[in-house]
């Protein structure tokens, strides 16, 4: 079966990959055909060997989920943009942005129930204000 015929089955159309260097192209053209395979097929093999290896280690291939913004690191960086402002320093525009984004996200989180606080954190919220000292 060649590749040419591999294009004419039902399923989806040619897919072309941009920017594979020559070498790597001939490498995997010359093993599909040592393997007598085509092309597509040894790539699907040998991605799949991977995703299966990788799983085996451990390895997180990716993610679905977004990461969880920690509300105390968010803090911190909110206070230091707020110094900077109060010592005049300007902030550009996309400093900004970057901290309204900032503060959506940790909101979101909040609203959903998420958990961002470090555990070490957690400690210090969580300990008695008025507890006697000796």
């Amino acid at each position: 079966m060649s590749d040419e015929e591999d294009k004419s089955s039902s399923g989806p159309g040619p897919w072309t990959i941009r920017d594979v260097p020559h070498d790597i192209r001939s490498i995997a053209l010359k093993l599909a055909k040592k393997e007598k395979m085509t092309t597509a097929q040894w790539l699907e093999r040998t991605i799949r060997e991977k995703v299966k290896s990788d799983r085996q280690k451990g390895t997180a291939l990716a993610t679905t989920s977004k990461p969880v913004i920690n509300l105390t690191s968010a803090g911190v960086v909110l206070d230091m943009m707020e110094r900077l402002h109060r010592m005049g320093v300007e902030m550009p525009e996309s400093m900004k942005k970057q901290a309204l984004t900032l503060i959506r996200a940790c909101m979101n989180d909040v609203k959903q129930g998420k958990d961002n606080v470090l555990p070490t954190q957690r400690e210090v919220i969580q300990e008695p204000v008025d507890s006697p000292t000796e």
